[in-house]
């Protein structure tokens, strides 16, 4: 499943607590830590991925859609590996 929603940061804790738990991915940021700890205590499995492991999947130009395509194309490859 993929969410084609942006969320701001106040709004999520809500929007995650209506949603099935699952595996959500993340581009490495300063903020990364934080939502992923957060994601963590309701129960998702976050992954943080390294924009240098993102950029392989990400087509056209850079933009927030493209990016967000990218990271979970780059979530769902790390399934079958070891850590990251």
């Amino acid at each position: 499943m993929y969410l084609r929603k942006k969320i701001k940061r106040m709004a999520l804790v809500a929007t995650f607590e209506e949603l099935p738990r699952c595996i959500v991915g993340m581009e490495a940021c300063l903020s990364a830590h934080f939502v992923s700890r957060t994601l963590r205590e309701l129960g998702f499995e976050p992954r943080i991925i390294p924009a240098v492991y993102v950029q392989p999947f990400n087509k056209g130009q850079k933009n927030d859609y493209n990016d967000a395509e990218a990271i979970a194309e780059a979530a769902s490859a790390t399934q079958s590996q070891d850590g990251f």
